[in-house]
């Protein structure tokens, strides 16, 4: 291993842990970073780029461990290696404002970088391109068609009860071997079964269904963090374990806790989603009886069912009818459990009596009691809140009856009355934070509008209702909430919810509480949000481009790049010319992210930006992408030719782009660069040494063929 990587890893840890104890912006760190710099520029006066490959033992240089078993360089690599690091490369052009920043990265909590779009997206967030990383990803793989994919050694197959409790715990905590092997105990709907069924071995005086749901809600959440072509596989592995319990269990389960919950939590939602509608209603019959415990439990069922989408109100109720017949339920009780599901007027159940010390008759003995003018005890408003009180009665629940009163009578009059009521109240969701009820009545409400029996302008008020939840001030209340309350929490995952039901209604405002976000989490997560309904809308996102601010034009360009449509390119090319390099620099990075000829085309033109560092970018991703077309363009800027391309960095990275075209007609111009050398040196040793360096891979890859 040469000398100055030793140094150079030696300087990082210490880097590392300045950043660690004092602010970027100090002293300490910043001159320790400037050693560090020292010693990787001696690097890369020789190479174009230097790598470090991570890996659980420690790191590796051009695969020669470096300083292999010393705790101290072993733990640092597990630092990268937790946080899903399989390779960190310094760019030529790499400054101490760079380093410092990716250090400072390094120091986030892996769950903090999930959520904030990853540890590459922290770096681009902060401006830093000359420090790149290669993130590992978990990927499903059929042990079938891969008989080396064993357990790790001395790791006992299947794993225990414990064992899958213990890496559950820790499921989150950056160890990609345990998430391995629970990745594997998912796919195996027999071992989830058997991980749910001896699980209850340890309930204590916890209902059975409750105790299964939440190890089931455990793994749906594991499930959730894995690559998105990978979920619906293990969400239906989950969903069959389900199916397989015992039937007693597997009805209580379904029924009283998956069918309920899965409205709050999405990685619940997705588990019944893996199921048919056919399959959770012969379940749900199977033995029903008169009981109204019974007939009232397969009803709110059934309206969970749709609520969470999983099939349109009427389709659920047609699939039920058919399961209670084919399970000889009388028509009686049928005909209960239809009315129940989608009753024809509002029904408020009577709870039971509760004694004087109730603290509802408390709370309004003292309010009575108070030195102030009151309303008699006779008073019909007081009285009519104090039987809402005892039946427990809140705002969601009489807009819950609202949402599903409204397509019950479509007569022009008692619909305008509903209607006027749900216009009224329903803002007040949000300001409340009745997330979750706001989806739900969001869902209704959708599900209202392709309701064939009302009327063109029905369905516009409904629209309207719908799109009230989506102003700008109720969207500053959601990401307000999301950021606070944080992943993972059931208000969290409500909001997202929500956010997904409006769709299109809520694109424009979005937009514009994206713009006034200062958190990044939740910056990215709101990009990520607009970005799944963008691909329908890129027209109205194409109009947003001639905004002022640059900051709401870089948010715009950022979600038409995750749409990878090449219908998004025309508009991505009057984002290359904007006035703010900033923008530009987010253009190049959403055009490399399209395989079309077209964005080759701009990327080739950004080599001709002003802005060093969006040259060095738009090189690197042509080098990536193959781009012989490229090659000329790319070859001016090796030169030093041109506005922005006279610096270090951007020369390198052309150099480096042209090596892995690997056209021997680009030969002579590096030979040229690389005699540039000598007691009247007109070159920096970096771009000598890059093209030198250059000339004898090409040289090689094509077996010495001459220039």
């Amino acid at each position: 291993m040469p000398e100055a990587v030793g140094r150079l890893v030696k300087q990082l840890v210490v880097t590392h842990k300045a950043v660690g104890l004092y602010p970027t912006s100090s002293a300490i760190p910043r001159e320790n970073a400037s050693i560090a710099m020292g010693f990787l520029r001696s690097i890369l006066q020789s190479r174009g780029e230097m790598r470090l490959s991570v890996t659980k033992e420690g790191l590796l240089y051009e695969q020669t461990p470096v300083f292999p078993g010393q705790p101290t360089y072993v733990a640092f690599a597990l630092e990268m290696y937790n946080r899903n690091l399989s390779e960190v490369r310094f760019h030529a052009g790499v400054t101490e404002r760079d380093l410092l920043a990716f250090l400072e990265v390094l120091k986030t909590p892996l769950n903090e970088l999930v959520h904030g779009g990853g540890f590459e997206s922290q770096l681009w967030e902060r401006q830093v391109d000359a420090v790149t990383v290669t993130e590992a990803t978990t990927r499903i793989v059929d042990s079938d068609d891969a008989p080396g994919d064993a357990p790790p050694p001395g790791e006992p197959w299947p794993p225990s009860v414990d064992r899958i409790d213990e890496i559950l715990v820790g499921a989150f905590g950056g160890r990609p071997r345990d998430q391995r092997i629970l990745v594997r105990v998912i796919q195996s709907p027999e071992l989830v079964r058997d991980y749910l069924i001896g699980s209850l071995a340890s309930r204590g005086s916890r209902p059975a269904a409750a105790h299964v749901e939440s190890h089931v809600a455990s793994l749906a959440h594991v499930v959730k963090g894995e690559m998105p072509g990978d979920q619906p596989e293990l969400f239906r592995s989950l969903a069959e374990a389900v199916l397989q319990l015992d039937p007693e269990l597997r009805l209580e389960l379904i029924r009283d806790k998956l069918l309920t919950d899965a409205r709050r939590d999405e990685s619940l939602a997705a588990v019944v989603r893996s199921l048919r509608v056919e399959e959770i209603c012969d379940i749900l019959v199977q033995g029903l009886a008169g009981h109204d415990s019974n007939v009232e439990g397969v009803s709110r069922a059934i309206r969970n069912l749709a609520l969470i989408s999983l099939a349109g109100r009427e389709e659920v109720i047609q699939a039920a009818s058919k399961a209670m017949v084919a399970a000889g339920v009388d028509e009686q009780t049928a005909a209960a459990v239809v009315e129940n599901a989608t009753p024809s007027r509002l029904k408020v159940r009577e709870r039971p009596k509760v004694d004087e010390a109730d603290p509802v008759d408390n709370v309004i003995r003292m309010v009575d009691l108070a030195p102030a003018q009151r309303a008699g005890a006779e008073d019909p408003a007081i009285e009519s809140l104090r039987e809402e009180a005892r039946a427990g009665i809140t705002d969601a629940d009489i807009m819950g009856a609202l949402v599903t009163l409204v397509t019950l009578d479509v007569r022009p009059e008692p619909f305008a009355a509903v209607m006027a009521l749900i216009e009224d109240n329903l803002g007040s969701l949000l300001d409340r934070h009745e997330f979750a009820a706001a989806a739900d009545a969001a869902a209704a409400l959708l599900d209202a509008e392709t309701d064939r029996r009302l009327s063109t302008a029905q369905r516009r008020r409904v629209r309207n209702a719908l799109a009230s939840l989506a102003r700008t001030e109720q969207m500053h209340l959601v990401s307000k909430a999301m950021r606070i309350y944080g992943q993972g929490t059931r208000e969290y995952t409500a909001c997202r919810r929500l956010l997904e039901i409006l769709g299109q209604h809520a694109l424009e405002p979005l937009l514009e509480v994206l713009a006034d976000e200062q958190d990044m989490a939740t910056r990215k997560a709101m990009v990520d949000l607009i970005s799944d309904v963008a691909p329908a809308h890129i027209e109205v996102l194409g109009d947003k481009l001639n905004d002022r601010r640059w900051f709401f034009v870089r948010n715009v360009v950022a979600i038409l790049g995750n749409t990878r449509a090449s219908v998004a390119l025309p508009y991505l090319e009057r984002t290359l010319r904007h006035a703010d390099a900033r923008v530009r620099r987010e253009t190049i990075r959403a055009a490399s992210s399209i395989r079309d000829p077209r964005s080759e085309q701009m990327l080739g033109a950004a080599l001709s930006d002003d802005d060093p560092q969006n040259v060095t970018i738009a090189a690197r991703y042509l080098g990536a992408s193959g781009s012989r077309s490229a090659a000329a363009a790319l070859e001016v800027v090796a030169r030093g030719e041109g506005s922005g391309n006279r610096e270090v960095g951007p020369r390198v990275e052309a150099i480096e782009a042209l090596v892995r075209l690997g056209q021997t007609s680009s030969l002579p111009v590096l030979q040229d660069i690389a005699s540039r050398k000598g007691l009247l040196r007109r070159e920096s040793k970096e771009v000598v040494a890059a093209a030198a360096n250059g000339v004898a891979r090409i040289r090689a890859r094509k077996g010495g063929a001459p220039s």
